[in-house]
């Protein structure tokens, strides 16, 4: 139990992803036992596994302990084992390696305790070196000048590959018509093959070729299938559709806990308008966009409430997103309603969502048109708290008797909102606000 408590890989994957590479590591014939000593392994991906395992399979490994998947970096040995295994046979070079070294593939794990291996190092690198240097000038575009720059900034990264791999991960790179700052990005830690089986299983992703995706940017080399999968049947358990999606593809990059925990405390009426929110997707994207508030703050219930309420009133990226929905409560386009704040002199920005939310949906409850609404469109900077006990006086004031009557004209809240300032004698929340203090 404490491994799982302390073990960095467990505690940053995804349960799917746990269960997904345990399932690995028994077809591949590895005992209980054996994977609970080694329980960081199935806190790796799968992807990464079958990469590992294919690394040590490429060189004739057989029967690999278990314990060699941690990782596949053994020493120096394993590097120019590669180098001998995996060369292109077309170059020149390939012949004077198999005539110096001496290990056989069968003998692949014991590599490591073969002292005699030292002396063809600096040999080995030099081969292994001018192979690399002439895969990227075919396939990267990278010239001379810049093998040093690669060379200390991913040399890590590369020398974990065998020639044969290195080539593959470059022809799929260079198919894809990527530039050359792509080559030298994250896009090296994905397995080829995985990249191409998710190309054809998803060859169009929320209305997006995968093919543009991995263009636009390198983690999507890393996404799964199974995630793919997983990220897609949340959107259609809540009806987001691939159009909406569409406007924020990286949506597919989230981890999908944090997406389901979001999206389950957004109240299902207002997810009626989100849905088909691009502006609601973007968020949903960026990390920082819902965070979870102190206790002991004065904050509304809802995840999408605290979103606007605390975020919404200092963030000025959620003013569109803010005037897009109470514009949609009145059957307004966004033009019409901040051409008609500017014709009143209000400023949207003065104006909290989630104040104007509820008077809107309060004064549609009781009756009143969305005309009626927009003919006095200073109403919704009050607080509901004023606006509701004040309607109730208002709508009792003898001289306005029937009501019913009288609530039919067109100019009726305007009327209210007269009243309520002469009533109270204050214009807006601010200004009742000190009124009240004193």
């Amino acid at each position: 139990m404490h491994k799982l408590k302390t073990n960095r890989s467990l505690a940053r994957a995804e349960i799917f992803e746990i269960e997904r590479s345990f399932q690995l590591l028994k077809d591949w014939g590895y005992a209980i036992d054996d994977i609970s000593q080694n329980v960081g392994l199935t806190g790796v991906a799968k992807e990464v596994l079958l990469y590992r395992h294919g690394f040590l399979t490429e060189l004739g490994a057989s029967e690999i302990p278990i314990h060699f998947l941690r990782s596949v970096r053994f020493g120096f040995p394993t590097r120019h084992a590669k180098v001998l295994l995996s060369i292109d046979p077309s170059l020149s070079w390939s012949d004077k390696i198999q005539e110096k070294f001496p290990v056989k593939p069968s003998e692949m794990k014991d590599l490591k305790n073969e002292e005699n291996f030292g002396i063809f190092s600096a040999f080995c690198k030099k081969v292994y070196d001018k192979a690399i240097c002439h895969l990227l000038e075919k396939y990267a575009n990278i010239d001379a000048r810049d093998h040093w720059m690669f060379f200390e900034r991913y040399e890590r990264k590369v020398k974990l590959l065998s020639i044969e791999a290195l080539e593959d991960k470059l022809k799929l790179m260079h198919s894809l018509k990527l530039p050359s700052k792509m080559f030298l990005s994250g896009a090296f830690d994905a397995h080829p093959q995985v990249v191409r089986s998710v190309m054809s299983s998803h060859p169009i992703l929320c209305s997006w070729k995968f093919e543009d995706l991995l263009r636009m940017s390198d983690k999507f080399w890393s996404i799964s299938e199974e995630k793919i999968r997983v990220i897609q049947n949340i959107l259609d358990e809540y009806k987001i559709s691939a159009e909406t999606c569409a406007q924020d593809p990286t949506l597919f990059l989230l981890s999908p806990t944090r997406l389901n925990k979001i999206l389950s405390n957004v109240d299902p009426e207002e997810l009626q308008f989100l849905r088909n929110s691009s502006d609601f997707v973007k968020m949903l994207s960026n990390p920082v966009s819902f965070v979870e508030p102190k206790h002991d703050q004065n904050i509304a219930e809802t995840i999408h409430e605290r979103l606007f309420k605390i975020r919404g009133d200092i963030d000025p990226t959620m003013s569109p997103f803010s005037s897009w929905y109470i514009s949609s409560m009145l059957s307004l386009s966004q033009e019409e309603f901040h051409d008609l704040l500017q014709e009143r002199k209000l400023v949207l920005r003065s104006i909290k969502f989630s104040q104007a939310r509820d008077v809107v949906s309060t004064l549609l409850d009781m009756g009143f048109t969305k005309s009626q609404i927009i003919t006095a469109i200073e109403v919704i900077t009050y607080p509901r708290s004023v606006i509701l006990p004040a309607l109730i006086k208002f709508m009792n004031k003898p001289e306005l008797q029937p009501f019913d009557k009288f609530k039919q004209r067109e100019t009726v809240l305007h009327f209210f909102v007269y009243f309520l300032d002469k009533d109270l004698n204050f214009f807006g929340f601010k200004m009742f606000h000190n009124k009240s203090d004193h």
